[in-house]
């Protein structure tokens, strides 16, 4: 999801305690949190990747940043910053930054 120009990564689990009211909004939890649970990783990739590209040139913004919180993420996430065409990619700390390059008519 895009919150201004931070694009955050979550996943949708269900809340199937009983608590939630079947069918509604509630028993939807948004989980921020790195689990490791993930049977099938390249197949999230993809699905990430294709999601984020879609925000990314949908919204044509002049820049993205999000947060990667440890090393083989951060690897995994560079290499797939380096591949979006049209934007340059900044790896600082535990942020990425992506800025859209000026196309060579503006210059």
């Amino acid at each position: 999801m895009l919150q201004g120009n931070e694009i955050v990564f979550y996943r949708v689990d269900i809340d199937d305690s009983g608590f939630a009211a079947w069918g509604t909004n509630d028993d939807i939890i948004y989980n921020y949190s790195i689990t490791g649970d993930v049977s099938r990783p390249i197949a999230l990739y993809r699905k990430v990747v294709k999601a984020v590209r879609a925000l990314i040139y949908g919204e044509k913004l002049g820049y993205y940043t999000f947060n990667v919180s440890d090393a083989k993420r951060a690897a995994i996430y560079n290499r797939f910053a380096k591949g979006l065409s049209g934007y340059s990619s900044v790896h600082a700390g535990d942020h990425f930054y992506l800025c859209k390059n000026a196309s060579p008519s503006a210059l």
